[in-house]
């Protein structure tokens, strides 16, 4: 719990120093028509994670558009869940929740052959390891048009740390 307040203070910090947050950058572009991605989209980068901050991850490195509209209004909900989730079951659930929301035209259209399959293994992870692998699973269907450009420069990192889940190195 302590991990996690420690986090969540360092995100809004960084959140807040980087000129506010995915919401406002949501309205900006709303009013501008501009559904492309942002050059600056307030990426989050961690160092050392637990499950629920890799997850936040990647979903606040993926543009708008690769959204459904109504993730707008769920989000800050479901990033404070992501980062105080306690069990598999309710990670697994958040996980499987925010791909729900994720358009089909953001992802590789061979996900559409992994996708039930893949909701099953999330359903029945026993640990936070096998998360991590369906998670960076997830990321690899995931079209490049549609992460921030910053993402190429954390992925490396980011899957490691995925990996490295699954040694419960942390």
């Amino acid at each position: 719990m302590k991990y996690n307040l420690i986090v969540l203070i360092f995100t809004v910090t960084v959140l807040t120093s980087c000129g506010g947050n995915k919401t406002e950058e949501a309205s900006t572009d709303k009013q501008s028509g501009n559904t492309e991605q942002k050059e600056d989209n307030n990426e989050t980068s961690v160092t050392s994670a637990e499950f629920g901050d890799l997850l936040v991850e990647l979903e606040s490195n993926m543009g708008w558009s690769s959204v459904n509209a109504d993730w707008k209004m769920r989000r800050d909900s479901w990033v404070e869940s992501c980062l105080a989730s306690g069990d598999n079951g309710e990670k697994a659930s958040l996980l499987t929740e925010f791909e729900t929301y994720v358009e089909w035209s953001a992802v590789n259209p061979d996900w559409s052959d992994r996708r039930d399959l893949w909701i099953e293994d999330v359903l029945a992870a026993q640990t936070d390891g096998d998360l991590g692998m369906l998670l960076a699973e997830f990321e690899s269907y995931v079209l490049w048009e549609v992460v921030s450009p910053n993402w190429v420069n954390v992925r490396e990192r980011w899957i490691k740390d995925c990996e490295n889940l699954n040694q419960g190195s942390w």
